[in-house]
């Protein structure tokens, strides 16, 4: 049987071999601006001017699956972990991955335990004569299972730079930024910091500092998963919460709960969007039909998450003053409220 560094070596010199000798000079894509908005806002809402592939690739490790979402063209980029929420899998967030990537990121994923994909029947319990019902209450209190989705994500640095090393890819991880969804939120609070207590009470902490900055989405606030008032208090690297007015997950908890993750951490680099009427599946659409060509509340999500991942992965000066002065609230047609402290 193949290792994984054999197995990486391999798959890594065909797919960034072959971006690199026939790719390196996709053009960028020209599309026609959003109505009723900037055009910067257009830029940073539709896909950005390096092409991907129809699919991520995908690598069978030695703990777990993970999917590499790789921009073409390009001789270095910058390096983005997603977590996904629980249940789900890195294809569940394909349009929102593929449009960090076309803007010039790497975007690698790990599929976790908790995935349907990857463990679905032990996570499902039925009494005879009843319907299914999934553990996942369990799943979320569960500190093995943070831990190993922390471990995931941590070595997704490992696996990328294998792969960037054996195709001569320039993968740039001093700035390595931390994102995630629901479940995978709380696993990128955990990662930037976020302290939680156990049923002893007892404090644990994850934090790893090759991680720069952080994106939560369906975030968490106090009062479950061992987070309280003083969980964020130690939190102080660039950090972007995002809600969705309506949305209802596992964690039962309303967006004013939630924003807690917020308004409690370390002042500093802190944003919180929400998008009004949102729902509790906008993290997740897949690409959305837009016949009008006008800003939605998704097409606002993909904006200020892109524009996040340059202020604080480049180091770009117009995407980080895009964040301090109100431009996405101004620029969403009244779908995006922002916050900064």
């Amino acid at each position: 049987m193949i290792s994984r560094r054999g197995f990486l070596a391999l798959s890594g010199a065909m797919a960034l071999g072959a971006v690199k000798a026939s790719a390196q000079d996709a053009p960028a894509i020209i599309r026609p601006p959003l109505d009723g908005v900037t055009r910067r806002m257009s830029e940073l809402a539709q896909d950005g001017p390096y092409l991907h592939p129809a699919s991520p690739n995908v690598f069978n490790g030695d703990s777990a699956r993970y999917y590499f979402f790789m921009p073409k063209g390009m001789k270095s980029a910058r390096l983005v972990i997603f977590s996904h929420g629980a249940l789900a899998d890195p294809l569940s967030y394909r349009d929102m991955l593929f449009h960090w990537t076309s803007h010039g990121f790497v975007v690698a994923a790990p599929l976790h335990d908790d995935a349907i994909l990857e463990s679905g029947p032990t996570l499902r319990s039925q009494k005879p004569g009843s319907i299914s019902e999934w553990n996942v209450a369990q799943l979320l209190e569960d500190p093995t299972a943070w831990k190993n989705r922390v471990d995931r994500c941590v070595e997704c640095i490992e696996i990328a730079q294998e792969i960037a090393d054996t195709s001569g890819f320039e993968l740039n991880t001093d700035r390595v930024v931390m994102a995630g969804h629901g479940y995978g939120a709380f696993t990128t609070q955990l990662i930037m910091g976020t302290e939680v207590a156990v049923s002893d009470g007892k404090k644990m902490r994850f934090r790893d500092d090759r991680f720069f900055a952080g994106i939560c989405m369906s975030t968490q606030g106090p009062g479950i998963m061992g987070l309280d008032d003083q969980s964020w208090k130690n939190v102080t690297s660039p950090m972007l919460h995002m809600l969705s007015e309506g949305d209802d997950d596992f964690t039962g908890q309303d967006w004013q709960t939630r924003s807690k993750a917020f308004s409690l951490s370390a002042p500093g680099y802190k944003h919180l969007a929400m998008v009004r009427k949102g729902g509790p599946n906008l993290f997740t659409k897949d690409a959305e039909v837009n016949p009008a060509n006008a800003m939605t509340g998704y097409l606002a999500v993909k904006a200020i998450t892109a524009c996040f991942l340059k202020a604080y992965g480049d180091y770009d000066q117009a995407a980080y003053q895009n964040l301090t002065d109100d431009f996405f609230e101004r620029n969403s047609n009244g779908f995006m409220v922002e916050y900064r402290r």
